[in-house]
């Protein structure tokens, strides 16, 4: 029966600023980070779509990887933006959290249900499918922590690395698996952890 597996690419290293357009792009690190997982996404030569946030980081990092698919075009969709869908108790008084208009953190929750009720699904033919997303930390946490059944409020406590990949396998009863997380044994050592 065919399978669809999902990796979850986190953009490579990017600007960092709270008045920077569209989230700031990438690093020359971080586009040097985006190459190595171009690479090692090519070797998996199974990918049949190639999506990303259309936050300015995630979108480079995709269209970098893109060049070794010349046959793959880059979607982009809102539902793959960085999202704040809880906030632990401990944290509720720090920046960015205390300015976050009412509403924005429901909104997020919503958006990531959707997200993943759409993209971690069973195949939809007799073919395995590959879809390759490329976005965010906090989208990434997510997709792992439902696939793990465990609750969304656990999500800050796992740490996702520059470039790196979550895999996740959907069968065909729609039973998620969780294959790798944060993996970023493609990179080299001094592109690890940044």
């Amino acid at each position: 029966m065919a399978t669809r597996k999902i990796t979850l690419v986190r953009h490579g290293k990017h600007q960092r600023g709270v008045n920077i357009p569209n989230g700031g792009d990438l690093l020359p690190i971080g586009k040097e980070q985006a190459a190595y997982t171009g690479g090692a996404l090519l070797r998996r030569n199974d990918i049949t779509a190639l999506y990303a946030s259309t936050m300015q980081r995630a979108y480079t990092t995709a269209q970098i990887i893109a060049t070794f698919f010349p046959h793959l075009g880059v979607t982009t969709t809102n539902d793959l933006r960085e999202a704040v869908f809880h906030v632990p108790q401990s944290q509720q008084d720090q920046d960015p959290y205390e300015t976050m208009a009412p509403g924005t953190i429901d909104a997020h929750r919503v958006r990531m249900a959707v997200a993943y009720s759409k993209y971690v699904r069973p195949a939809d033919g007799p073919h395995d499918e590959h879809d390759v997303l490329v976005c965010h930390g906090n989208v990434i946490r997510y997709f792992m922590v439902r696939a793990l059944n465990e609750p969304v409020a656990s999500w800050h406590e796992y740490h996702v690395a520059n470039a790196s990949f979550t895999s996740l396998q959907v069968d065909e009863y729609g039973t998620v698996h969780l294959l790798d997380y944060s993996c970023v044994s493609h990179l080299p050592r001094r592109l690890r952890n940044l």
